[in-house]
């Protein structure tokens, strides 16, 4: 699965982002719990695919690993340094 180079996409919040999701290379949410993810739920209805941690609820949605989605595990140790370099790829992304 290729996503590509992804566009990164920075607003302020508001009500609906479908049509920033819709444009958008992927979605990303690295969530720890979710009781119901409905970010990647209506991101996977555009066709945008996500990347999200491993979770149950991810699964539930209809995440699919190498299909619709990436599906990474962080053990909590490792938090920390997961966020760290997502927040690297963003700014460097802005930067360029």
């Amino acid at each position: 699965m290729d996503f590509g180079r992804p566009n990164v996409i920075l607003k302020e919040p508001k009500l609906y982002l479908g049509k920033e999701m819709a444009e958008s290379t992927y979605l990303v949410q690295l969530s720890d719990h979710e009781a119901f993810g409905l970010s990647p739920a209506e991101a996977l209805s555009l066709g945008t695919p996500v990347i999200v941690t491993d979770i149950e609820a991810f699964h539930e949605i209809g995440c699919k690993d190498g299909e619709n989605a990436i599906l990474k595990t962080i053990k909590p140790e490792d938090r920390n340094q997961a966020y760290f370099m997502l927040s690297n790829v963003v700014n460097t992304l802005l930067d360029e």
